[in-house]
């Protein structure tokens, strides 16, 4: 600030000029222009200009959409499958050996038989498994299904699974 410059300030305030008013106020964008002078004489170089942009206000936009998109988006329900119950009435006949019956029992433990519980209580076509995918239902069922294709191409697709809450006498000994 000149000293001129600095009188007229002071007779303006009656002292120097306020510090909000003397600062340069920063702007969104400014343009720096660097006028060195050239390195050879007689050769005119262009002025390199180079842009500084704040990028603030930008971000603040970016959180202002991200808050309105998360207030005004409408969460799905989940969605359900839904359960088919038996009809009421007569039951369906079903072929034995497209049956298994399984019965979860305490300890992570599962009974199974083929077809109906008394032929195979008799006929030695009941176990008991666990829950692993390996060495457990997961092979049981498998197992069943290459059985059926074995029986006839395609009929494991007819293959009903029936999981029993209910503990029959005969099977409490498990």
């Amino acid at each position: 600030m000149t000293f001129i410059r600095a009188m007229a300030d002071f007779n303006r305030y009656g002292k120097t000029m306020p510090r909000h008013l003397s600062k340069k106020q920063n702007s969104m964008a400014e343009m720096n222009t660097n006028t060195a002078d050239a390195r050879r004489a007689g050769v005119r170089r262009s002025k390199k200009r180079s842009t500084r942009v704040d990028l603030t206000p930008m971000v603040d936009l970016g959180f202002l959409l991200i808050t309105f998109f998360i207030f005004t988006t409408t969460m799905s329900a989940p969605k359900v499958l839904p359960l088919i119950m038996p009809a009421e009435g007569p039951g369906s006949k079903a072929a034995e050996s497209a049956t298994l019956t399984i019965m979860p029992l305490a300890g992570d433990g599962i009974f199974y038989y083929h077809g109906q519980l008394d032929d195979a209580l008799q006929s030695g076509r009941f176990g008991y498994t666990g829950y692993n995918i390996n060495n457990g239902i997961g092979d049981l069922i498998r197992q069943k299904q290459i059985a059926m294709q074995r029986i006839r191409p395609g009929y494991q697709k007819e293959f009903i699974l029936i999981v029993n809450q209910r503990m029959h006498p005969a099977t409490a000994m498990w």
